[in-house]
């Protein structure tokens, strides 16, 4: 993300950054439409509560994106490996890394000695609560997306697991049917049924039988549900 990096006395702020910001940028068009500010440090204060209004509606549409996710996985709906759920989580980590660095950064100060001595001493509560609210805010939801991204992990695994399964049960089928076709195939005198007009279909009515036996045994042993 892009930093802002700031420089204030108690007549000026400064501030540079290499690409726009739009928090700053917000900030300067209400100042330009007639925003009164009592000094710097009340401007950097005031940057900070734009940026916060930002990051406050940013979160509220990311909780709607995680409820629209959440339904989909409760729903049990295809295609749940499709959900944009990784940019969404690395969102939600950003954030929460950016206010828990700004609410250490922001209590470290509050206990210094000089503390009361600085510009934004009257400003440092208001701010610590916000970065404190958001950090809190964006740790919930980062928490849900990942109970989600297990929960979407789980039913895919669950889903790879069942067809795997079935696949399994139908190779375990046809394995004596495979083994007579193969045995019926070879180039060798002696075959049973080999002049018999009906020879095919007794072969096939055997294979089916064999199928049948297989199933009631992995039925007697509930390998099979």
């Amino acid at each position: 993300p892009e930093r802002l990096a700031f420089w204030l006395n108690d007549r000026m702020l400064f501030t540079t950054r290499r690409k726009p910001v739009r928090a700053a940028q917000a900030l300067q068009e209400a100042v330009l439409a007639g925003l009164r500010l009592e000094g710097p440090a009340a401007a950097l204060a005031q940057l900070q509560a734009v940026y916060s209004g930002m990051v406050e509606a940013r979160l509220v549409e990311l909780a709607a994106d995680l409820d629209r996710m959440e339904d989909k996985v409760l729903a049990d709906r295809a295609s749940l490996d499709r959900l944009p759920l990784g940019p969404l989580r690395h969102e939600l980590a950003r954030h929460h890394r950016e206010f828990a660095a700004l609410r250490g950064a922001i209590h470290r100060t509050g206990f210094s000695r000089l503390s009361g001595e600085t510009l934004l001493g009257g400003h440092l509560a208001a701010l610590h609560q916000d970065a404190e609210d958001f950090e809190r805010d964006a740790g919930a939801l980062q928490e849900r997306a990942r109970l989600l991204y297990e929960e979407i992990n789980t039913r895919i695994a669950a889903t790879t697991n069942r067809s795997l399964s079935a696949l399994t049960v139908i190779s375990t089928l046809l394995l004596p049917p495979t083994f007579v076709a193969g045995a019926f195939g070879m180039n060798v005198g002696g075959i049973p049924w080999a002049e018999e007009p009906e020879g095919f279909w007794m072969v096939l009515g055997f294979c089916v039988v064999l199928i049948a036996i297989s199933y009631a045994v992995l039925r007697r042993f509930r390998i099979l549900p």
